[in-house]
């Protein structure tokens, strides 16, 4: 569904567009048509969302010298590829329960050198241990830079299990970092703007029989970060991440009409 309302006009290099063009989207078209005849600017909800995310990724590679990322939770989506096309020395660790092993094969029929910088990791993210057992058997350095993409997938996680693979990347000295993405409790939303936040995820909660979907906000993650030692990096709203995406854009004013946001954290 999120590679639909993108179009694969984000990651738009090379590598990530032959991707792209490998994937079937077509059992995903009737979900996210009824999404956009509900609200027809999810798309752009989801590119802002993603640009900020990769120019994030990709400034941290540059200024911080991170030299590895994590990204759990990846599915098939062309993040890492992207990535990788800008920075292939990077060595880049996805992990999911599902799709890692089909993965790599549409890896390896692009390039066969992909996989040995992007590595595909079947575990189970609630099992915190086990996903960092896995990460070293695959060749995570953990007294090495990392980057932590949380990207598309807080919602689903718990807090106690989204909090612990966040631990996994605690530092003496605040090296690491986080990109989180995250949406923010329905009542800080606006009256006219909650039903838009509100329909995509209720569908997707009955569809998938899931009995909750996590929010944040982010004086709560700013206190908890703080409490592990590390802190706040930027923080964007929605407006914010469209202004800097779409210049001049109304989409999301006045301020605080969004819904998902996105911060940093060095840890």
């Amino acid at each position: 569904m999120v590679a639909l309302l993108t179009g694969g006009n984000i990651h738009a290099s090379d590598i990530a567009k032959k991707f792209y063009n490998m994937l079937d989207l077509e059992q995903a078209r009737p979900v996210v048509e009824d999404w956009l005849n509900f609200w027809p600017h999810y798309d752009h909800l989801v590119k802002n969302r993603k640009s900020c995310i990769v120019d994030l990724a990709c400034n941290a590679i540059t200024h911080d010298k991170i030299q590895q990322i994590i990204i759990p939770g990846s599915g098939l989506d062309t993040l890492s590829l992207e990535i990788h096309a800008r920075h292939p020395d990077c060595k880049i660790f996805e992990i999911d329960l599902a799709n890692m092993d089909t993965k790599t094969a549409m890896l390896l029929s692009i390039d066969k050198t992909i996989p040995d910088s992007i590595r595909c990791i079947t575990s189970d993210l609630s099992d915190s241990s086990n996903v960092a057992s896995n990460l070293v058997k695959h060749g995570w350095d953990s007294n090495l830079p990392s980057l932590l993409i949380l990207e598309g997938i807080t919602y689903y996680l718990t807090v106690d299990v989204l909090w612990k693979i966040i631990c996994m990347l605690q530092s003496n000295h605040q090296t690491n970092r986080v990109i989180m993405e995250y949406l923010i409790p329905y009542e800080m939303v606006p009256d006219t703007m909650r039903p838009f936040a509100q329909y995509p995820f209720e569908l997707i909660a009955n569809e998938t029989n899931l009995d909750h979907i996590t929010k944040y906000d982010i004086s709560a993650i700013s206190a908890h970060v703080r409490r592990l030692g590390g802190d706040i990096v930027c923080h964007y709203t929605m407006e914010q991440m469209q202004q800097n995406r779409v210049p001049n854009s109304t989409l999301f004013s006045p301020p605080n009409t969004g819904w998902i946001e996105v911060c940093m954290l060095s840890i």
